[in-house]
């Protein structure tokens, strides 16, 4: 967005700061991911397809062209000297890159799939000083708590 909307801007990119000295660095992880279905038809094919897609070139090509972190160390670093990307887009592709090592995943509950559909909004009013933290964490654990024995 920097790139298209504010092509002047002077920034830098770091590391989320550590909460308290010496806790270490965090960065959310998630993202998408490449599966063969349970009774597929074609898993032989659908193994080859996931091991091409998970090759160093398609993985380049995905990072360059959509910015995306990729499973592909090989080609997350390579992507990150690329020259198809500009300085700038470099330095912050490099960042990005940098920052998995300090990824906490957070995997989606079965039962609740979109429940930050219904808790970031709670985390918003808290964040704009409407309801304090504490009440926040309290109204979204009872609403995830009512998600999950309603499904």
């Amino acid at each position: 967005e920097i790139r298209d909307f504010a092509p002047d801007l002077n920034f830098g990119v770091t590391l989320i700061p550590e909460r308290k000295p010496g806790s270490g660095h965090r960065s959310w992880g998630g993202g998408f991911d490449i599966e063969i279905p349970k009774g597929s038809d074609h898993p032989e094919a659908a193994w080859k397809f996931v091991k091409f897609m998970t090759s160093k070139k398609p993985q380049k090509y995905w990072a360059t062209h959509t910015f995306d972190n990729v499973a592909n160390i090989a080609a997350a670093e390579a992507t990150a000297k690329s020259s198809d990307l500009s300085k700038e887009e470099q330095m912050v592709y490099s960042m990005a890159a940098k920052s998995v090592e300090h990824n906490v995943m957070t995997p989606r509950p079965l039962k609740a799939p979109n429940f930050t559909n219904k808790v970031n909004p709670i985390l918003d009013n808290s964040l704009h000083g409407k309801i304090p933290p504490q009440q926040a964490v309290e109204k979204a654990q009872k609403l995830v708590e009512k998600l999950l024995q309603g499904n």
